[in-house]
């Protein structure tokens, strides 16, 4: 009795390899982002100008009254990359409101983090996240890993709101996506934030600790000065008007 050998064709074999090398190129690129140096500078100018641009304008907008209740606002570029497992690399900034109401300087943070997903490719998103809990502004003032998502409750931001909502935030962070200058709030799934000494102090030309950058302590650097307005920048959208109480006047007699 002759047993057939299975033997695999050219073509499988060539489509293995294909689906090998796609991903091990997008685990590579989705590193990349955390592997290179970046610019903290261009990141905290490029979120003052959202900050700006989202102050005046009437839609696509967070609601005020949720920005003026947030504990501290990040502003994060992210890169995923992936094949049933989707990989997080990124930085961004976080900064934070200090008890007297000014802005604390921006503070450098990397991102990572693992998320279950069929999506394969590489995609790269800019979020706006709000913060609304204590501990997670005690974790971070601390230098201390981050979890968002799971550590910390996340929820795709508000845009609209009711007043309970703004008394009291269903989640210790809203989560905003930035698309062509538009605001909408997302799902993100799960990732971790830490801070980046390195790049903090290359901006702060010195060797400062989170705790030192976020409360306040460190002279915010010149080029942060246009951040720090933005925060403080008030709304300048036209408040929605409450709906006017129509009375019904009787009819005539005839």
């Amino acid at each position: 009795m002759r047993i057939k050998s299975r033997t695999r064709s050219p073509w499988m074999i060539v489509n293995g390899l294909k689906g090998k090398f796609i991903f091990l190129l997008l685990f590579f690129c989705s590193s990349c982002l955390s592997l290179r140096g970046w610019n903290l500078e261009k990141k905290v100018e490029q979120g003052a100008s959202l900050l700006l641009e989202m102050k005046n304008r009437y839609k696509d907008t967070v609601p005020e009254p949720l920005f003026e209740e947030a504990k501290g606002v990040g502003y994060l570029s992210i890169l995923e990359a992936g094949l049933f497992m989707k990989k997080r690399r990124g930085n961004g900034w976080i900064a934070i409101r200090l008890p007297e109401g000014r802005w604390s300087g921006p503070l450098a943070v990397n991102v990572s983090g693992w998320d279950l997903g069929l999506e394969v490719g590489i995609k790269a998103v800019d979020l706006l996240l709000l913060f609304n809990a204590q501990e997670t502004i005690d974790l971070l003032v601390k230098g201390k890993r981050c979890n968002i998502g799971v550590g910390q409750s996340a929820q795709p931001g508000l845009v609209e709101l009711t007043e309970d909502q703004v008394s009291s935030p269903t989640a210790s962070v809203y989560v905003y996506l930035i698309s062509k200058n538009k605001i909408k709030g997302i799902k993100i799934g799960n990732f971790d934030l830490i801070a980046d000494p390195a790049t903090n102090w290359q901006y702060y030309k010195n060797k400062y600790i989170p705790y030192q950058i976020l409360s306040g302590r460190v002279p915010v650097p010149e080029s942060a000065q246009r951040l720090i307005q933005a925060l403080a920048e008030p709304f300048r959208s036209l408040p929605v008007k409450p709906a006017e109480k129509v009375v019904a006047s009787p009819e005539p007699f005839h």
